[in-house]
């Protein structure tokens, strides 16, 4: 036999969830080796297992009828089809930095409307902003839902993951005033002046600007702002995922968990195609024509937007299964623990 054989089929039965290895790995292994002594190729008994790997998480094919147990799957699957958003948002926030802006006239004098095609990539512009703000009204909604299901116990376990669960929000929070407090500690300006010329034409000669002139305290507090953003950024996924494994929600705080999931997940799919959207409906803009004027939808990602739309494809449907799975899973939890409650009854 050969030496990779047993790593591969080993990693190939790892991809199996848990409480499946415990209950069925002992008769698969006895499977695997009895095909394997037949001689059949490891590749094909490795791409199987992965097949029903996949199938066991997505489906819980062959999960035990236990109520607590698909409770654990919805708790999964909720923190798949949310933890996405701590990739989307900063991907987001990248995309309406660098493009949907509106440029200078091109073919003559400047316009103040653009083509149909710049229209278009404009109104998918301000789509991704709405789409980036429902996302966060979603998200902090279901935090503070996530705080109230761990605040219903009153043992000391569930106190100490409440106030870990609440350390990214309050390190956002914290960042965002010392930002604030920041850029208000500077309290004189500094003129200059620039020349600036446009894609077609040239606008004033020279313009003059404010500048504000960057106080020690100042420059202080928007790092330490920074950082403590940067790090409950870093950390949210992790406190998230712990915090959510760890406790034992109600069935109604599982259920609205379900609900910000799948809202997360739709708000992803507007993002990857408003994206899609936007680079497509930019590239089609007119090119210059003499003596033809009209607006410019310009970007400074450039073709970038190919792997950037290519990421929010990939994150929407990673979160778009997370959702699936999260309201499948519920509702066979759900019905479950009416079946046990009409039991405990007769």
């Amino acid at each position: 036999m050969d030496v990779r054989t047993p790593r591969l089929l080993d990693a190939a039965l790892a991809c199996y969830p848990a409480w499946w290895r415990e209950r069925y790995g002992d008769e698969m292994g006895v499977v695997v080796d009895g095909l394997t002594s037949e001689g059949r190729p490891s590749w094909r008994i490795a791409s199987n297992l992965v097949a029903g790997a996949l199938r066991a998480r997505l489906r819980g094919t062959g999960a035990a009828p236990s109520t607590e147990l698909w409770v654990d799957r919805t708790k999964a699957a909720i923190l798949v089809a949310t933890v996405p958003l701590f990739v989307v948002l900063p991907l987001g926030l990248l995309f309406l930095t660098s493009g949907g802006e509106l440029g200078q006239g091109l073919g003559g004098q400047p316009v103040s409307h653009p083509s149909a095609a710049g229209r278009v990539a404009l109104d998918l512009a301000n789509v991704m902003s709405w789409a980036i703000a429902i996302s966060v009204i979603v998200a902090v909604s279901g935090w503070t839902t996530l705080l109230r299901g761990i605040r219903q116990k009153v043992s000391a376990g569930p106190r100490r993951r409440w106030l870990i669960a609440v350390l990214p929000g309050m390190a956002l929070v914290g960042g965002l005033v010392l930002l604030v407090v920041g850029g208000m500690s500077q309290p004189g300006v500094a003129g200059s002046s620039s020349c600036v010329t446009g894609i077609a034409h040239s606008t004033d000669p020279c313009t003059a600007h404010a500048a504000g002139r960057s106080t020690l305290e100042g420059t202080v507090l928007r790092i330490g702002g920074g950082t403590l953003i940067g790090t409950g950024w870093l950390i949210g996924p992790f406190v998230l995922a712990w915090v959510t494994r760890r406790s034992k929600l109600t069935m109604s705080v599982v259920l609205r968990g379900t609900r910000v999931a799948t809202a997360l997940a739709a708000a992803t799919v507007v993002m990857a195609l408003a994206s899609v959207g936007w680079g497509i409906a930019q590239a089609q803009q007119p090119a210059p024509v003499p003596g033809v004027s009209y607006d410019l939808a310009f970007s400074n990602l450039g073709s970038w937007w190919i792997p950037l739309s290519l990421g929010f494809a990939l994150l929407a449907t990673v979160s778009c299964l997370g959702a699936r799975v999260a309201r499948r899973s519920y509702w066979r939890a759900a019905d479950l623990g009416c079946v046990a409650g009409i039991l405990e009854h007769q």
